[in-house]
């Protein structure tokens, strides 16, 4: 399928998608709700939102500076972040401000397979975090889409990311990876695959920045929490902290299909589906729903920010920096 028809298929879903969940909606109400909500409570989750994109960066650094990259420094990682999310607004799935980071960063060190491998690390990491709250969630009395729903959910993705690592790390694996080579040759990518394997395999040397890196996913999805619980208390609705930790992960996994476009549509029936089970109404679920849309976009903007910086300053491009320590 062309680029233009799987746009126009991503939009047109979004749409039916947004129409299907409206369609039993009070347009009225959903406005009110807007409307009525508190902007003191909207800046807050902002502010919030932007402090856990931090946390990410911090997380991200900590990978790079194992392996003994510490420029580009925390200021850098931050623009490519907020850059990543600006473009990732454009972009089919929840990832694809990944690519975004792993190539501005490969752009500013001109290593390829370090700079997606810190990535992916830090993703299959940051998933293992996500499962991690959504069972203490659902554990915690958190509702939604029942706690035995959740608690299944929430280890299924620490199972799939103890794979992934295990797939990573694993030193066994090897002689099964070695029969694939001659595939790789034929595809004339084996130097980059054998290049990007021994950058993730080089992770498995500093298991205290992983559980580092871990800890800090745990609170940097907690933050998000915060920031639509805060959205939800300016809106005059009552949602309990574990529930949120609940609807965070769910939000993920949905958003990460590549059905529509960064998620709209998919986001907001998420939100409409999953608070129907705490009690919320759809148009209440709805507006919440944009609300942490808006956030996000919000955030997204200090990307265009950092754009506009780096085309005034230039001086951006590949530095190189200090060699990875493999």
């Amino acid at each position: 399928m062309s680029r233009p028809a799987r746009l126009a298929l991503q939009i047109g879903l979004s749409v039916v998608l947004i129409a299907a969940v409206l369609w039993q909606a009070d347009l009225h109400k959903i406005g009110n709700a807007l409307r009525e909500s508190s902007p003191g409570w909207f800046c807050a989750a902002i502010a919030i939102n932007i402090v856990a994109t931090f946390v990410m960066v911090v997380r991200w650094h900590l990978l790079l500076v194992a392996r003994g990259r510490r420029e580009p420094g925390l200021w850098w990682l931050f623009e490519s972040y907020v850059i990543a999310l600006l473009l990732g607004q454009i972009l089919p799935t929840a990832v694809g401000g990944d690519a975004v980071r792993a190539v501005d960063l490969s752009r500013r060190t001109g290593d390829a397979a370090e700079a997606v491998s810190s990535v992916v690390v830090d993703r299959v990491v940051g998933l293992a975090a996500l499962g991690a709250l959504a069972a203490a969630g659902a554990l915690a009395g958190g509702s939604g889409i029942g706690r035995g729903t959740a608690v299944a959910l929430g280890l299924g993705v620490v199972a799939a990311t103890a794979l992934a690592a295990v797939a990573l790390f694993s030193q066994r694996l090897q002689p099964l990876l070695r029969r694939l080579v001659p595939i790789a040759a034929r595809l004339r990518a084996e130097g980059p695959l054998r290049s990007l394997y021994r950058a993730l395999h080089a992770y498995r040397d500093h298991p205290a920045t992983l559980g580092w890196v871990f800890v800090l996913g745990v609170l940097a999805q907690g933050l998000r929490a915060v920031s639509i619980g805060f959205l939800a208390t300016g809106m005059g609705l009552d949602l309990s902290f574990a529930t949120l930790l609940v609807l965070c992960p769910v939000l993920f996994l949905v958003t990460v299909v590549p059905a529509s476009l960064n998620g709209i549509g998919l986001r907001e029936a998420t939100f409409v589906v999953v608070l129907a089970g705490a009690g919320v109404s759809r148009e209440d679920a709805f507006a919440l729903g944009l609300a942490y849309f808006a956030v996000g976009v919000i955030t997204g903007a200090l990307g265009g920010l950092a754009l506009l910086r780096r085309s005034l300053l230039p001086g951006h491009g590949r530095t190189g920096g200090s060699r990875p320590v493999t």
